[in-house]
């Protein structure tokens, strides 16, 4: 999935995790803004983007148990040492499996994977997924932004009570600047 998708996807499920969480305003915008974080850029899985030679996109940082892993202990941790920010570590670890999620959706076979999507037999084999678009590819364009734009603006609408001119300012430019910044248009 390319990052505009990952980063709508994310404040998506970010709005739905403030609604489940009663999260006020401010609280839930900074939810769906970390929930989106943790499914774009370098504080996703994509991170693997930034280790090229080191590890293999799609691999390591993709697989499930990696992501378990992680989203325990930051989640454990923040419980232990600052339980009023317990929530926070629970939208980024929400983040991170919207971004496998994506990824199973849309993620073609990468180099040296036996498959499309993501690993499930280990970090790097048993890969799995449907690979429905072309990562970055016009179906997936048209996918993020004629069905989940709509409705990432519905449903911020309906939660924030903006009016409609502010709800897609905010929300365009944050997806335009987000997208931009997390992986400069890569996926």
């Amino acid at each position: 999935m390319h990052a505009s998708g990952h980063v709508m996807s994310g404040l998506l499920a970010g709005v739905g995790f403030a609604q489940l969480a009663g999260l006020d305003s401010g609280p839930g915008v900074l939810a769906a803004v970390t929930v989106a974080a943790g499914s774009t850029g370098i504080t996703s899985p994509d991170i693997d983007l930034w280790l090229k030679g080191i590890v293999r996109h799609r691999g390591i940082t993709h697989w499930l148990p990696t992501v378990i892993l992680f989203g325990a202990t930051t989640t454990i941790l923040a419980a232990n040492y600052a339980p009023e920010l317990t929530w926070v570590a629970m939208a980024h670890w929400t983040g991170l499996f919207v971004h496998l999620f994506g990824d199973f959706l849309f993620g073609m076979a990468v180099v040296g994977a036996d498959g499309p999507g993501i690993p499930s037999k280990g970090p790097n084999s048993g890969y799995v997924g449907l690979g429905l678009f072309r990562s970055g590819g016009g179906a997936e364009w048209i996918f993020t932004w004629l069905v989940l734009f709509p409705v990432l603006v519905a449903a911020f609408k309906a939660w924030s009570g903006l009016d409609w001119v502010p709800t897609l300012l905010l929300l365009g430019a944050g997806v335009f600047y987000c997208s931009a910044w997390s992986q400069k248009g890569r996926h």
